[in-house]
């Protein structure tokens, strides 16, 4: 055991320690104010002059202003740290999922708390080492990245000029953050909410999204076409009937506005009125007899309606007109009370049939041959 006076002192006093040191077998060396050579069983009074522990830490502090308390994520932060002895500390990060140290300086690579420590080495052995944690909270600088779906496509709801999608859920979007931002769909800067009625033709749904931090992503789109795939109905009026025009062997007649036809475009096509392929222009000379009139229409995405059809029945309702002879006279033949005469050929007739009738002639209802 030493004995040491005095026991307490500042720093660089002396302190004298005095007692007997034993050696034990083995024992070759001691380190006191020296290298001393001892030898078995002797003993010797040693005098140590120590330096005294320094009363204050080695702790580092900020040079000038203070340190920051957040910092972009990315960034980098040099510290100006110094200890009362002079001594360059050295800084560590117990945190480097959020930062990494070097030298002086922090390195940003995540968003969270930075948490480092300063370290102020002590200048002798007897120092006590200071330590100085640092704490700065790392912002996102970071946007979202959005992953738009690929173009869409539908057909028109049945009996609409639409087609109902909800397309808010696809694409999908990421974030440094670990938490996943809501996408924002919209059309013409109008949000979507859920299903929507998107018109025939193309329209672009685009896509933002921004996270906790207010970093907004880049600005994504994608495009819906919707195209028509249901014909045109076209609804044919009844058969139709009419009798000769005055004086002919034909009715004329204008069809070309009978019947219907509807389409789900909200558009009414054009019907074509035919007549064995020849279509119809307005008004028409339908033969007496039976007249099949076809009717087509085809729709602006092309779709072309089921063939209808309607019947046009001329029936000759005109009678045919006589032109009776003027009177005919004539004088008996020789040695009869009679003359012999054929009268079948007399007088005529017309129709607007356009073919002539037969004559009957009679006598008292006797028809002449």
């Amino acid at each position: 055991m030493l004995s040491c006076s005095p026991t307490s002192a500042g720093l660089n006093s002396t302190i004298t320690c005095t007692g007997t040191y034993t050696t034990t077998a083995g024992d070759t060396s001691v380190t006191a104010a020296g290298t001393i050579t001892l030898t078995t069983g002797s003993s010797i009074t040693l005098y140590y002059n120590v330096s005294a522990a320094d009363p204050s830490p080695n702790t580092p502090y900020f040079s000038s202003g203070s340190a920051p308390t957040t910092a972009a994520e990315g960034s980098s932060v040099p510290l100006a740290l110094v200890t009362p002895s002079g001594v360059t500390p050295s800084l560590a990060s117990n945190t480097s999922s959020v930062c990494t140290a070097s030298g002086l300086t922090l390195n940003m690579v995540g968003v969270g708390t930075c948490n480092a420590v300063a370290t102020g080495p002590a200048s002798s052995p007897f120092y006590t080492e200071g330590t100085l944690n640092i704490s700065i909270s790392v912002t996102d600088t970071e946007p979202p990245v959005i992953t738009t779906p690929g173009a869409q496509s539908a057909s028109t709801d049945t009996g609409a000029n639409t087609a109902t999608l909800d397309v808010t859920s696809l694409g999908s979007v990421t974030d440094n953050s670990g938490t996943t931002p809501a996408i924002t769909y919209a059309i013409g800067g109008t949000p979507l909410a859920g299903a929507y009625a998107f018109p025939m033709g193309v329209t672009t749904v685009t896509m933002d999204a921004s996270d906790g931090a207010g970093n907004a992503a880049v600005q994504q789109s994608f495009t819906v076409t919707v195209t028509d795939g249901e014909v045109p109905v076209i609804t044919a009026p009844g058969a139709q009937s009419a009798s000769t025009d005055a004086g002919a062997n034909t009715a004329t007649l204008d069809v070309t506005s009978l019947g219907s036809v509807t389409d789900n475009s909200g558009t009414t096509p054009t019907i074509t009125y035919a007549i064995g392929g020849t279509p119809l222009a307005g008004a028409h000379a339908f033969p007496m007899g039976m007249t099949t009139v076809t009717m087509d229409a085809s729709d602006g995405a092309g779709n072309a309606a089921v063939q209808q059809s309607f019947t046009v029945t001329v029936t000759d309702g005109e009678v045919p007109v006589i032109t009776a002879p003027g009177a005919q006279s004539a004088s008996t033949d020789a040695g009869t009370n009679t003359a012999m005469l054929d009268v079948t050929s007399l007088g005529s007739v017309t129709d607007n049939s356009g073919t002539t009738p037969t004559i009957t002639y009679a006598i008292g209802g006797t028809p002449l041959a």
